[in-house]
């Protein structure tokens, strides 16, 4: 099966909804991924954007972490954070429920930078 993703226009609509309702575009982005990937039909991916982006829809697994992944604690966090202020790292950041670290050289996992930082 050959996945074909629409074309999405970034129009005056979009641009205004994005203005307004930045805070909800990762959800939004990710809700419209789930539906391109899921529905049998995206008549109008832009629709779907601009309808989740004002209502603030986000997948049902948005922000949950995989059980089968370790979490941080609030100490590894904030030792993170402090890496990244002392500039030791670049960022940090979750995804897929996992918690990454950009080094600069090479994306890590959250156990990994600790064990190099200590």
């Amino acid at each position: 099966m050959v996945q074909v993703t629409p074309a999405f226009k970034l129009n005056e609509q979009i641009q205004a909804t994005v203005a307004k309702y930045s805070h909800n575009v990762p959800g939004a982005i990710a809700y419209l991924k789930e539906a391109i990937r899921t529905w049998t039909r995206v008549d109008s991916p832009e629709a779907v954007f601009v309808k989740a982006c004002k209502k603030g829809s986000k997948p049902e697994n948005w922000g949950k972490p995989k059980t089968s992944y370790p979490q941080p604690n609030e100490e590894q966090l904030a030792q993170l954070s402090i890496a990244r202020s002392q500039r030791t790292i670049l960022d940090y950041y979750q995804h897929d429920g996992l918690w990454m670290v950009e080094t600069g050289k090479a994306v890590l996992a959250w156990w990994e930078v600790l064990e190099l930082l200590e």
